[in-house]
């Protein structure tokens, strides 16, 4: 297991609380195509990590995270979520801007990226911003591929709300 972030004072936590883990200071750019012998990570969690990247980037952290995936890895996504809007809206969250993201844009996105979405959850609490986690499987040559694909009808797929 191995942890990456690019915030100094997250990464000083994660090593306190958890010193077996091989956590270091970094991003989305930094995970290395082919990590390791059986040719990538079995699974990247991404809760929360993108929310902040300027949206033309998101394609491309999608695709290295792709790269950095063996045929059928998994990601598990977490975001803000945009509801019905055309696109990613912008809003001030914490020290800098975040965006919301609507499913039909981010399934879009990683559909492109070699990812097939298998499952979207979106959640709302109240008195809190709309959550999304979206789960995809990385298929073979970098297409997305999983038994439990989403259906290609551009809708969202299964969705729960708690």
């Amino acid at each position: 297991m191995r942890g990456i972030d690019p915030v100094p004072a997250f990464v000083e936590i994660a090593r306190a609380r958890r010193p077996d883990v091989d956590v270091r200071l970094g991003g989305v750019d930094d995970l290395p195509g082919v990590p390791g012998p059986d040719g990538g990570y079995g699974g990247i969690l991404a809760w929360y990590s993108l929310i902040h990247l300027d949206p033309a980037a998101l394609p491309g952290a999608l695709a290295r995270i792709r790269g950095a995936l063996r045929p059928c890895g998994r990601l598990l996504l977490g975001l803000f979520d945009g509801g019905d809007a055309p696109g990613p809206e912008p809003f001030e969250h914490a020290v800098v801007t975040a965006h919301r993201w609507p499913v039909s844009v981010v399934v879009a996105l990683l559909r492109a990226a070699g990812l097939e979405p298998v499952d979207v959850v979106r959640r709302t609490d109240p008195g809190s911003r709309p959550h999304l986690a979206i789960e995809a499987v990385a298929g073979p040559g970098g297409e997305g591929a999983s038994p439990r694909s989403m259906p290609a009808h551009g809708g969202s797929g299964p969705t729960l709300s708690r």
